[in-house]
């Protein structure tokens, strides 16, 4: 196997290459494009790799969280925008099917998507709108207040409830991209927290969900960086896997990984090895993960990545990994 590599430039390094602040870059549509646009210009004058910077329909807010009623805070300071975790809608999990769930048409953060959607369509950029991932059992914890993991012992029907509710509002979510773009959607998980649950509770409670979001789907592709070998065994024996990225997850080994997966999965030089390892230590970084037996092998640089080490990165990466640059 000779592994790809490519990197994930996010909002924290396109802010960064592009010289402005969290709160500029989402202060409107043609702000987050004339970020993207500049930053793009500067990782091709850097590194010559200008094109893994995309021009993406950024817009915090835009998922199920939101349409049970969840808050998005801005800060005054230079920080990414976040989930206001006081404002989960409730914390008794008796109240699951009395909290109202918003349409996707009646959220204001929505409509802004849609007028992000517009202007780049009319400077030539043609996209979707994307439904994001299904964050099915991070999104449960996150609007229960935690309350849904003590629900899967002591009242595990409320717990199948707000799963079946969760995964209802992303399929919302995702016909109203299609209302709106006549382009279907197609289903993909990114699920931290899943790796919680044990494999048998995860078996019971969270692969029917999978199984919902995945239907009808092309490619099984997911994120999850909480997950261990039996949960991987369980999803590749239940769904099968095309590429499990887990970025830099802890629970399983590469060994484990190759065992389940084959070559069917990605590894990442973390933002936090990017900032703090040493140029020589992440070139040995490198070599560990091209020999992982990966299909790519991923760098993520953030606002802290010293311009030293992402060229270290790059040029271990192109030594490293003789199957070139993914995408």
């Amino acid at each position: 196997m000779d592994p790809q590599w490519h990197i994930a430039f996010l909002n924290i390094a396109t802010t960064d290459l592009a010289g402005v602040t969290f709160r500029h870059y989402y202060s409107c549509p043609e702000a987050t494009l004339t970020a993207q646009l500049k930053a793009r210009e500067e990782a091709e004058r850097r590194w010559g790799v200008g094109r893994f910077v995309h021009t993406s329909l950024d817009v915090p807010g835009v998922e199920v969280t939101t349409l049970f009623g969840m808050r998005r805070v801005f800060s005054e300071d230079d920080e990414v925008p976040w989930t206001d975790p006081a404002s989960n809608p409730f914390t008794d999990m008796n109240d699951v099917d009395a909290v109202p769930v918003l349409a996707p048409a009646d959220c204001p953060v929505f409509a802004a998507k849609v007028k992000a959607w517009e202007y780049y369509n009319s400077q030539g950029i043609k996209m979707g709108l994307g439904a994001g991932a299904a964050s099915t059992v991070t999104d449960a914890c996150d609007v229960s207040g935690n309350a849904f993991l003590t629900a899967l012992i002591e009242a595990p029907e409320l717990a199948h409830r707000l799963l079946e509710r969760i995964t209802d509002a992303h399929f919302a979510i995702r016909d109203w991209c299609q209302s709106i773009t006549g382009v279907p959607v197609g289903g993909a998980v990114g699920d931290d927290f899943a790796g919680l649950l044990s494999p048998s509770m995860f078996r019971e409670f969270v692969m029917p969900q999978y199984h919902r979001v995945y239907e009808g789907a092309s490619r099984i592709y997911m994120h999850s960086e909480l997950l261990n070998v039996e949960h991987l065994r369980i999803i590749r024996d239940d769904l099968g896997f095309d590429e499990f990225h887990g970025a830099g997850t802890e629970k399983v080994t590469f060994a484990e990984m190759y065992e389940v997966l084959g070559h069917n999965f990605w590894v990442q030089l973390t933002p936090h090895e990017l900032a703090h390892l040493s140029p020589n230590e992440i070139r040995e970084r490198i070599k560990v993960l091209a020999n992982s037996r990966a299909m790519a092998v991923q760098l993520y640089p953030g606002r802290l990545t010293p311009p030293e080490n992402m060229e270290a990165a790059l040029d271990a990466c192109r030594e490293e990994c003789p199957g070139g640059p993914r995408w």
